[in-house]
């Protein structure tokens, strides 16, 4: 997912609390693969350019060639998720402020469950 290097805060929620409930969230996970942060998910571009690269284990690279494919949009890269939701966003998590917030927006602050299902249909994917 591209970032978006313009984000402010929104008036419902600071950046800054979610920040530390994404933390906690994060922190708390026994597995860590259902979250991908930045970092993660610039290694799994790079493994899905070039399979061959010898930058990462075995178990990285087969575990990303499985789940992921490379979606090019323009210039634009994007991680999208194989299979069953072929398509699906993958979203790290220094993103997740703008798509769930923005979601929110966009459902003019219609509750938990509009926000979760304008999400899940499209930038918040497990990976």
């Amino acid at each position: 997912m591209a970032s978006n290097s313009f984000s402010s805060d929104y008036s419902f929620l600071n950046k800054e609390t979610f920040n530390q409930i994404c933390l906690k969230y994060t922190s708390e996970r026994k597995n860590a693969k259902g979250v991908m942060f930045r970092g993660e998910y610039e290694k799994a571009i790079i493994v899905l350019k070039n399979p061959q690269t010898l930058l990462f284990s075995s178990k990285f690279k087969n575990w990303v060639l499985k789940r992921f494919q490379l979606f090019h949009v323009g210039t634009i890269q994007e991680l999208n998720l194989r299979g069953a939701d072929t398509g699906a966003q993958v979203c790290p998590v220094e993103d997740w402020y703008d798509a769930i917030c923005s979601a929110h927006q966009t459902t003019e602050h219609g509750g938990q469950n509009a926000t979760w299902n304008k999400v899940s249909k499209k930038k918040i994917k497990k990976s």
